[in-house]
């Protein structure tokens, strides 16, 4: 070991004498010495990199937002409708939904920020009801911070690192009645982005309401036409007797914009960065048509092939 009061050259004459009297060649203690910051480089980036993978790694397909007094039966409904339904061939929809996800005794708050943060596409049902109490969220008003608001706030952050995608369900005021639930449009005059305050939320310093409430609006959604029996969405503005099962148009921006695209610029890559690989796995190994036009599982192949005779396609 060198003396602190060596210069470099001294220190490096005496750690020169040192390997020639110990018969070790110099190259031996030298390229350790010179290898050692190299390593511990290489080790923090691949530290970094894997905080960054985790923190891609994607465990849920849809997070859906909503205020449980206005529109829980809402997103009851289409929790169940979208779990029905599948990504791709042999993967299902897998929501996070607060009731469902959340359990007993953990920290709520600490739950449905990581369910954000691991989904591919944000859903939030923008009702009139719902967003009606953010207007009250401001710094220095009296109450508790709006839990909506906050999701809202963190979507647009994740949104904006390239992590989430965002596909607003807009909702109007609600006619109950006649065994249906009828829903008018939503109501951008009065309910709209430039109805908030452009102030500071309870939950975020960096944000405004107003700029929080501009980013969810500002991407292209839905309308809800109807919530019962069955939700649908307006097909077409232009007629609005045009509807659409609305767990089945979810779904198709999930694949559009959240799930399979590859690259930097196509979205979210959800499928990329699944954490459930096994089950994407399975997908391979899923169904095609045979020479006679019938579907069979691959997995299942080899108990068909010892029954028929025929030999397993390996190419699956």
């Amino acid at each position: 070991t060198c003396n602190p009061g060596y210069t470099g050259a001294s220190c490096a004459t005496l750690v020169a004498d040192a390997a020639s009297s110990s018969g070790i060649p110099i190259v031996a203690i030298v390229l350790p010495l010179l290898a050692a910051p190299i390593v511990f480089v290489a080790i923090i980036v691949l530290i970094v990199r894997r905080h960054q993978q985790n923190r891609r790694r994607k465990d849920y397909h849809i997070f859906i937002s909503y205020r449980v007094d206005a529109d829980k039966d809402i997103a009851e409904a289409l929790c169940n409708a979208l779990q029905a339904l599948e990504v791709e061939p042999g993967v299902p929809v897998r929501c996070f939904f607060d009731r469902q996800d959340i359990k007993d005794g953990t920290d709520w708050q600490d739950a449905f920020v990581r369910g954000l943060e691991h989904s591919c596409l944000f859903v939030p049902l923008v009702s009139e009801a719902a967003i009606a109490p953010i207007r009250a969220a401001v710094v220095g008003a009296p109450g508790k911070a709006d839990n909506v608001l906050l999701e809202y706030e963190l979507a647009a952050q994740l949104r904006k690192a390239g992590l989430l995608s965002i596909f607003p369900v807009l909702i109007g005021h609600r006619t109950i009645g006649s065994g249906s639930d009828g829903v008018a449009r939503f109501n951008f005059e009065t309910h709209g982005a430039h109805t908030f305050p452009d102030s500071p939320s309870k939950t975020s310093a960096r944000r405004t309401i107003l700029q929080t409430m501009s980013t969810i609006f500002a991407f292209q959604g839905v309308f809800l036409a109807s919530a019962g029996p069955a939700l649908t969405v307006c097909a077409n503005p232009a007629q609005p007797s045009a509807s659409v099962d609305l767990a089945t148009r979810v779904v198709a921006a999930l694949q559009e914009q959240a799930w399979a695209g590859r690259g930097p610029a196509q979205g979210v890559q959800g499928r990329r960065y699944w954490r459930d690989r096994a089950a994407l796995r399975g997908q391979a190994a899923a169904s095609r048509a045979d020479s006679a036009g019938a579907s069979r599982m691959s997995l299942l192949r080899p108990l068909i092939a010892a029954d028929t005779g025929d030999r397993e396609d390996s190419s699956v």
